[in-house]
């Protein structure tokens, strides 16, 4: 994940160890330093997190828990649902769903609820009433702009 979202990637072998994130949540830039390679005082890995768009506590809500263990896994790893996002940002966003939780940055309410409502299709997953209404208000908005 790091080496498809990051630019500027250095590694060592298959180990991302620095690179740039231009954060889809937050809109800023993220400096990326492996634990490694961090500087003492520096935030280290913990910078940059690989996000589950539709976390996996709203997949299961959503009907995942009737899969199979080998179908779970899938939806863990599938690349569509993972992303490489601000630290910080992910962590205020833990399994909350779109009703409990948007991106920091409003430019990326649009892309943010496109990407959760493309998931949760793709995968044939419920939402929440309440996290229906959320995206639906941000992708009703989204298409009046």
């Amino acid at each position: 994940m790091l080496a498809r979202d990051l630019t500027e990637i250095t590694r060592d072998g298959c180990t991302v160890l620095t690179g740039v994130l231009e954060d889809p949540y937050t809109g800023r830039t993220v400096r990326f330093r492996h634990d490694r390679v961090a500087a003492p005082g520096e935030p280290g890995s913990t910078a940059v997190q690989i996000d589950h768009v539709v976390s996996l506590a709203a997949a299961w809500r959503g009907g995942a828990f009737a899969w199979s263990d080998a179908e779970r896994l899938r939806f863990a790893n599938t690349l569509g649902n993972l992303l490489a996002v601000d630290g910080a940002a992910n962590q205020g966003k833990g399994s909350k769903g779109p009703s409990a939780w948007l991106p920091p940055d409003p430019d990326a309410h649009c892309d943010y609820a496109d990407r959760y409502a493309r998931i949760a299709a793709a995968w044939d997953l419920a939402v929440t009433a309440a996290d229906r209404d959320a995206l639906v208000t941000v992708l009703v908005a989204c298409g009046a702009s």
